[in-house]
């Protein structure tokens, strides 16, 4: 079984857009270059997209209505994941972007997964949800970005995170690039917290030579 292929069909127009994929990857397959998050699966999915351009709201560039399914198998047909996902977008003439997501997830664990030094989720499948709202402003501005929000079921417990990552560009040549996330998860195997925040910093001196540099905090604290 060292096969893999891929069939994809993509229709993306301005009002309408259809995608269909199904990805089939051996269990001996061998990418010989790069890697591969999974092996021996079989993924089928979809999703469809409505965006109009509404003429009677002079502030509403396009709505968006999206829906997406996705369906993963090993190549015995026992379910790995399971996904269908709803989003509605709003894009404004500023273009600045609201969208709201709501997700129903699957997921079997065939073996322990250590998700913090003292925690584990044991082994089964886990039906879980969530809701995701995130606001983010148009690159045209000085300070542009985007604000998210996201809060559900996760495993056997719940989830809640928020986040910012933004640019700043006080002049032509220097930009920084802020951004923060909070995690707050709850589980019957313990509860534990996550921060990351991280600052980059670029000063470009002519269109073909930059200097970056990247500074990043990252903790997890434990509640059993």
């Amino acid at each position: 079984d060292e096969i893999s292929y891929r069939a994809q069909l993509d229709y993306n127009g301005d009002r309408y857009g259809v995608r269909a994929e199904h990805l089939v990857v051996g269990t001996d397959f061998n990418p010989e270059v790069g890697f591969l998050r999974r092996d021996d699966f079989e993924q089928s999915s979809g999703s469809f997209r409505f965006s109009p351009r509404p003429r009677s709201v002079a502030a509403i560039r396009k709505l968006s209505w999206e829906g997406r399914f996705d369906y993963i198998t090993d190549r015995a047909g026992v379910v790995e994941t399971r996904q269908a996902e709803g989003r509605f977008g709003i894009e404004f003439e500023n273009s600045d972007r609201l969208n709201l997501t709501y997700t129903r997830s699957y997921e079997f664990l065939d073996e322990p997964f250590r998700i913090a030094p003292d925690i584990t989720i044991p082994v089964g499948g886990y039906a879980f949800q969530d809701v995701r709202a995130s606001y983010q402003l148009g690159s045209q501005r000085r300070l542009s970005g985007g604000l998210r929000a996201q809060h559900g079921s996760f495993f056997s417990g719940t989830r809640t995170s928020v986040g910012f990552n933004g640019r700043l560009e006080p002049t032509r040549q220097l930009s920084v690039e802020p951004g923060v996330s909070f995690n707050w998860i709850d589980l019957p195997e313990g509860r534990f917290t996550t921060e990351l925040v991280t600052a980059r910093t670029t000063f470009t001196m002519t269109p073909s030579m930059f200097v970056s540099a990247l500074l990043q905090y990252n903790s997890s604290n434990n509640s059993l």
